[in-house]
């Protein structure tokens, strides 16, 4: 069974909605996540940056844009862009 996940991406009051299929838990999506905030702490990237790395990932091809949030979902991830902040 897969363990899916929403990623909601905010920016200055845009927002963009992301669902990862599997392997949505803590330690892993969450961590994965985590990483890339932390490759962008010094330079600026917006939502479509970070969406762009995170659908070109190579070792995980689960990510794609949705239009809201998801219903089945176990997990979402709130990434703030602005404060650099992961809830």
């Amino acid at each position: 069974m897969s363990t899916r996940a929403n990623i909601l991406l905010v920016e200055m009051g845009n927002h963009l909605w992301m669902y990862h299929h599997w392997d949505g838990y803590p330690s892993w999506l969450g961590k994965k996540l985590m990483e890339k905030m932390e490759k962008h702490q010094k330079d600026y990237a917006d939502i479509f940056d970070i969406a762009n790395e995170l659908i070109k990932d190579k070792d995980d091809d689960a990510y794609e844009i949705t239009p809201r949030r998801h219903g089945d979902i176990e997990y979402l991830y709130v990434i703030n862009i602005t404060d650099r902040s992961i809830e």
